[in-house]
């Protein structure tokens, strides 16, 4: 399996400087698999910063009512947090 090119986010929104990069995965996606998510090293290697969030035995749509809750506060909490 190829794995697209991790990319500065800049460059894809013309912005001046990136933000923070926010990735939740679910330890049972079959969809993106721990392999898309695991090279996490390219990001540190490009200083790049990021938040990681594991959800165990949880599908690529994170279903749940209390993990779909805890990942809708998260994202809400690092857009006003990213995006001031």
């Amino acid at each position: 399996m190829t794995r697209p090119a991790i990319t500065n986010p800049t460059d894809e929104c013309g912005c001046e400087s990136a933000r923070a990069l926010l990735i939740a995965h679910g330890t049972g996606d079959t969809t993106c698999t721990s392999e898309h998510c695991a090279d996490v090293n390219a990001l540190i290697n490009a200083g790049e910063q990021f938040r990681l969030m594991i959800y165990p035995n949880k599908t690529h749509s994170i279903a749940g009512s209390e993990s779909r809750e805890h990942l809708f506060h998260m994202i809400e909490e690092h857009f006003e947090r990213e995006l001031k």
